[in-house]
């Protein structure tokens, strides 16, 4: 199959918007070490907001790469996503067709840039870079470079729907790794290399930069930090603060994000106590969550679909979901060692199994990005366990 070219009118129109978007975040550009680009580079961006996209493609709107892009954020814009040179991925599965789309874009002498770590942050800092990165950048035989962006979390965390005006956001572009250079190493060197380059932590960054955000910080922050820090009980927003329904800790929320209050945390510190926990759970054997759920199912590239609901039971072997589908009585298993990691938003988790994705809907706050992250630690206990 042809790969589909990129629409110049299209791309010029996009970047017109984008820069509306952009004045909030007070964008400062480093790119005095970046690559030429006339010769194709695999461009590695880390993953912080969903304002990334809008940054990479506007910073590099005079090459106009590729872009690998989730499938399921073009739903109902097929057209659309290939005349902006999105290439579709199903999240956190093997997918050759995206390999060759990439092997037919290099071809063309145009750069593809992935955001590897498959989804954005949880907590301003980074996710697992997965090793295939390296394996394809090994076997492309071309450059790496690499645009790290700092900043962007503040101005649309994940667990908020509102976008923030920001004091600054920096985006660095620098080369990584020549081809030359890639010719030699083995792909534990590459990946090696990458994942040194792509390190990222926004509260360690701003630390030194002393970056304030505006408007109410804690609006959604229930859906991520759920869990009391001190106890583990449920959390709740009330007031413009977090506090725990269970223990009754309280903590305000000030302007760089930090929560002071019984104890004091950035969102990263906190997160890490709940990902300890269910880590701890996983290992025990001893996790499970049961919750009501509505279901859609991703009908190509029509859009989700709505489709039925259930009981959505997760345990430390995997997700089971019993219910109606389609008006007919379903029942679906996705194994805990098969998916390192499931797309999340504040009330929905995907899965994907036999090339059909399942989006699956909340009632309970914090119920989908719980299930996200205990789903990261059984897959990790899971392949431990096997690889032994």
């Amino acid at each position: 199959m042809k790969l589909k070219r990129i629409s110049g009118v299209l791309y010029g129109i996009g970047q017109f918007v984008n820069r509306f978007y952009l004045r909030r975040l007070n964008l400062e550009i480093k790119d005095e070490n970046a690559p030429r680009l006339d010769k194709p580079y695999i461009i590695f961006a880390n993953h912080s907001s969903v304002m990334d996209y809008r940054l990479t493609s506007f910073l590099l709107r005079k090459s106009k790469p590729y872009h690998v892009a989730a499938k399921n954020q073009f739903a109902g814009r097929r057209r659309l996503m290939y005349k902006i040179g999105a290439l579709p991925k199903v999240q956190f599965l093997p997918d050759v067709a995206l390999v060759r789309d990439i092997e037919r874009a290099v071809k063309l002498g145009k750069s593809v840039v992935i955001f590897p770590e498959g989804v954005v942050s949880f907590d301003g800092t980074n996710r697992e870079l997965p090793f295939s990165a390296a394996k394809l950048v090994r076997h492309l035989g071309v450059g790496a470079a690499v645009i790290k962006i700092k900043g962007s979390y503040l101005v649309k965390p994940r667990f908020n729907e509102v976008f923030h005006k920001s004091g600054k956001t920096e985006v660095e572009f620098f080369g990584c790794l020549s081809a030359e250079q890639v010719k030699t190493m083995s792909a534990d060197e590459i990946h090696g290399a990458l994942k040194e380059a792509l390190r990222f932590d926004v509260w360690e960054w701003n630390l030194k930069n002393n970056v304030a955000t505006k408007g109410d910080l804690s609006v959604g922050m229930d859906n991520l930090l759920y869990e009391c820090a001190v106890c583990g009980g449920k959390t709740a927003v009330k007031d413009g603060r977090l506090v725990c329904g269970k223990c009754g800790s309280a903590w305000n929320v000030d302007k760089y994000y930090r929560l002071a209050g019984c104890g004091e945390f950035n969102i990263h510190e906190w997160f890490e106590i709940q990902r300890r926990r269910a880590a701890e759970a996983a290992i025990s054997g001893e996790f499970r969550m049961e919750e009501e759920v509505s279901v859609m199912i991703l009908d190509g590239f029509r859009g989700f679909k709505k489709a039925g609901n259930g009981r959505y039971i997760h345990g430390v072997d995997g997700v089971r979901f019993t219910g109606e589908i389609g008006g007919q009585k379903t029942e679906l298993f996705f194994d805990g060692a098969k998916y390192p990691s499931a797309p999340a938003g504040n009330d929905f988790i995907e899965f994907t199994l036999r090339g059909v994705t399942y989006r699956f809907y909340f009632k309970t706050k914090g119920a989908a990005i719980k299930s996200a992250l205990h789903a990261e630690e059984i897959f990790k206990i899971k392949n431990k366990k096997r690889s032994r």
